[in-house]
């Protein structure tokens, strides 16, 4: 526990101190709700495809489709910008 204490404090400050990164979290900030929107259609679709037709195992396929579309749309974006 103490060595990962430790190396949380540590790289903590570096993450602190790097304005790239910083600028970076808050330009990603701005591209959330797009997460939000493909999970939330995702979670509804993978409930309608389980409840009328009884296929759960292979519906749950819907969301890493969804984490693909949205960070495509997402990077995108960013790139128009």
């Amino acid at each position: 526990l103490i060595i990962i204490a430790a190396s949380a404090d540590i790289s903590e400050g570096l993450i602190a101190e790097n304005e790239k990164h910083i600028a970076e979290m808050h330009e990603d900030k701005n591209y959330g709700w797009i997460y939000g929107l493909f999970m939330g259609l995702a979670a509804m679709v993978f409930l309608g495809i389980g409840f009328l037709t009884r296929a759960w195992h292979p519906a749950w396929l819907v969301f890493p489709v969804a984490a693909i579309l949205a960070t495509g749309i997402v990077n995108w974006k960013k790139s128009r910008k």
